[in-house]
């Protein structure tokens, strides 16, 4: 019997765990904390052991290591805090959560630990999502400017139709007549096309001040 206790004595005392009174420790040691290489080997058996990651696909980053005792998970936090990671703690169900929710404090975190292509793996998940919403927001906003063109391009076709079909398009001057069949034979053209397939250096400006008139004239019919 004797010689279990003292098994079990001297495997806490090697991991750490008990005190001088042989008591449970429910932090973690200082010698610990105050190493930065014991640090990150207790960093990455902590992770090992009751670590998760949440799949970064999601887009909602968090890393988290749950612990049985409040003052392990403290210290947890104080020493992901030395290696400068926004670290957090909270309550949890039979125990706490000390967790990181920045991608770049999960992609430190991992550095910290030696596991650099966890890290990689990470990151390229990270940059593939953001790319894609990237693109899907180009995309909407393309979409969405075209939809834009194509609403105020109708208008003006329905007002230069206006106008012909009640006092005639050669009523208007000239200038307004080469922009109004501009517009009308090419409904797709963008205000900056109208401007290039005009003879001279009429620009953005001109065609819209044009335009604007052209929709006026037909408003007062």
């Amino acid at each position: 019997m004797f010689f279990l206790a003292a098994n079990v004595r001297e495997i806490l005392n090697d991991l750490q765990l008990a005190d001088s009174f042989f008591g449970i420790e429910m932090g973690i040691n200082p010698t610990i904390l105050e190493d930065d290489d014991k640090g990150r080997a207790y960093l990455r058996g902590a992770f090992l052991a009751t670590g998760t990651i949440r799949d970064p696909e999601s887009g909602k980053y968090q890393l988290e290591i749950f612990s049985v005792y409040q003052d392990h998970a403290e210290d947890l936090a104080n020493l992901m805090r030395k290696f400068i990671l926004d670290a957090k703690v909270i309550e949890h169900k039979n125990g706490a959560v000390t967790y990181l929710q920045k991608a770049e404090d999960i992609m430190d975190f991992l550095l910290v630990i030696g596991a650099m292509e966890c890290k990689d793996v990470f990151e390229e998940i990270k940059i593939m999502r953001e790319t894609r919403n990237d693109v899907n927001r180009a995309n909407n906003a393309e979409t969405a400017n075209i939809a834009k063109t194509v609403t105020a391009s109708m208008k003006t076709i329905n007002n230069i139709i206006k106008i012909m079909d009640t006092v005639g398009l050669e009523t208007l001057p000239i200038e307004l007549q080469q922009v109004a069949k501009i517009r009308v034979e090419n409904p797709d053209y963008s205000i900056q096309q109208i401007a290039d397939h005009l003879e001279g250096t009429l620009t953005k400006s001109g065609v819209n001040h044009r335009l604007r008139k052209i929709n006026k004239i037909a408003d007062e019919l």
